[in-house]
Protein backbone atom coordinates (compact mmCIF):
# COMPACT_ATOMS: atom_id res chain seq x y z
CA UNK A 1 0.00 0.00 0.00
CA UNK A 2 1.06 3.17 -0.83
CA UNK A 3 -0.30 6.64 -0.04
CA UNK A 4 0.25 10.29 0.65
CA UNK A 5 -0.46 12.61 3.34
CA UNK A 6 -0.01 16.18 4.95
CA UNK A 7 0.23 16.26 8.80
CA UNK A 8 -1.02 19.77 8.43
CA UNK A 9 2.50 21.28 9.79
CA UNK A 10 3.60 24.20 8.33
CA UNK A 11 7.13 23.31 7.31
CA UNK A 12 6.12 24.54 3.88
CA UNK A 13 3.74 26.78 2.32
CA UNK A 14 1.81 23.94 1.59
CA UNK A 15 2.11 21.85 4.78
CA UNK A 16 4.36 18.67 5.48
CA UNK A 17 3.65 15.89 2.77
CA UNK A 18 4.58 12.60 3.34
CA UNK A 19 4.72 9.29 1.14
CA UNK A 20 4.58 6.24 2.87
CA UNK A 21 5.02 2.85 1.65
CA UNK A 22 4.59 -0.91 3.46
CA UNK A 23 7.61 -2.71 2.07
CA UNK A 24 7.63 -6.21 3.85
CA UNK A 25 7.87 -5.55 7.63
CA UNK A 26 8.84 -2.30 7.45
CA UNK A 27 7.06 1.23 6.24
CA UNK A 28 9.26 3.50 3.88
CA UNK A 29 8.93 7.04 4.09
CA UNK A 30 9.51 10.13 2.23
CA UNK A 31 8.68 13.81 3.56
CA UNK A 32 8.90 16.07 0.20
CA UNK A 33 8.75 18.94 3.18
CA UNK A 34 11.92 18.43 4.73
CA UNK A 35 13.58 16.16 2.43
CA UNK A 36 14.00 12.88 4.62
CA UNK A 37 13.36 9.32 3.96
CA UNK A 38 13.50 6.42 6.02
CA UNK A 39 11.97 3.19 7.15
CA UNK A 40 10.05 2.40 10.47
CA UNK A 41 9.63 -0.92 11.48
CA UNK A 42 6.28 -2.32 10.84
CA UNK A 43 5.98 -5.45 13.98
CA UNK A 44 2.65 -6.11 13.28
CA UNK A 45 1.00 -8.62 10.61
CA UNK A 46 -2.29 -7.33 10.99
CA UNK A 47 -3.87 -5.00 8.07
CA UNK A 48 -3.80 -1.53 8.83
CA UNK A 49 -5.71 1.79 7.71
CA UNK A 50 -4.02 4.36 6.03
CA UNK A 51 -4.54 6.48 8.97
CA UNK A 52 -3.52 3.90 11.12
CA UNK A 53 -0.43 3.42 9.25
CA UNK A 54 0.26 7.59 9.31
CA UNK A 55 -0.05 7.34 13.05
CA UNK A 56 2.59 4.49 13.27
CA UNK A 57 4.59 6.22 11.20
CA UNK A 58 4.75 9.64 12.96
CA UNK A 59 4.80 8.45 16.68
CA UNK A 60 8.61 6.92 15.10
CA UNK A 61 9.38 9.95 13.18
CA UNK A 62 8.56 12.36 15.71
CA UNK A 63 11.08 10.19 18.23
CA UNK A 64 13.86 9.56 15.64
CA UNK A 65 12.97 5.90 14.98
CA UNK A 66 13.75 5.19 12.09
CA UNK A 67 16.57 4.56 9.64
CA UNK A 68 17.58 6.14 6.81
CA UNK A 69 16.48 4.64 3.40
CA UNK A 70 17.75 4.93 0.35
CA UNK A 71 15.21 2.98 -1.19
CA UNK A 72 12.35 5.59 0.09
CA UNK A 73 14.50 8.51 -1.52
CA UNK A 74 12.82 7.46 -4.55
CA UNK A 75 9.13 7.59 -3.55
CA UNK A 76 6.72 10.25 -5.21
CA UNK A 77 3.60 11.64 -4.30
CA UNK A 78 0.07 9.90 -5.20
CA UNK A 79 -2.81 11.56 -5.34
CA UNK A 80 -4.94 12.43 -3.58
CA UNK A 81 -3.27 13.70 -0.47
CA UNK A 82 -5.14 13.22 2.68
CA UNK A 83 -4.78 15.27 5.58
CA UNK A 84 -4.28 13.67 9.09
CA UNK A 85 -3.19 16.23 11.46
CA UNK A 86 -0.43 15.40 14.05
Amino acid sequence: MKFSFNTGRQYTAEGQVITAEVKGKHILFFDHSRMIAGAVPLLTTREMSRFELSGLLMYNYDRGNYSPSEQAMNLERVDPVVTYRY
